[in-house]
């Protein structure tokens, strides 16, 4: 689904309790970064049903298979997480978020398939070994 996100100006992929989707830069090309504990406990995969996804009203959207197991699903091609300290709708805490790459808010808008970081995003990650 999809929802206006009025803190970044533009309209962002949510999940079915409409918390904002997120990507990571870094991975592209079926490379998955976030695997480890240290990072699946903030960044949380947005796995499809076991029955796959049942259309797609945003677009773009397929899946992939995850380390481990699962079915995770992509938008553009890049994996969809959401963010453990975005605690309601509208939330969008995790944009701009730096670690071993820059985590975006995933958005409608042409072109790339994430936002720039919102310039109130301070959020900096570190020593998650991942």
């Amino acid at each position: 689904m999809t929802a206006k996100n009025a803190s970044l100006g533009t309209t962002v992929l949510v999940n079915q309790r409409g918390l904002t989707l997120y990507s990571l830069s870094a991975e592209r090309n079926g490379r998955f970064i976030c695997t480890n504990m240290a990072c699946l406990n903030l960044w949380h995969p947005l796995l499809a049903p076991s029955g796959g996804l049942q259309g797609d009203p945003v677009g773009s959207l397929a899946t992939v298979k995850r380390p481990g197991g699962g079915m995770q699903v992509t938008y553009r091609g890049l994996p969809l997480y959401t963010f453990a300290n975005d605690a309601k709708p509208g939330s969008a805490a995790g944009n701009g978020f730096k670690d071993v790459g820059t985590w975006l808010a995933a958005t409608t808008s042409k072109g790339a398939g994430s936002t720039q970081p919102a310039p109130s995003s301070t959020s900096s990650g570190g020593g998650y070994g991942y």
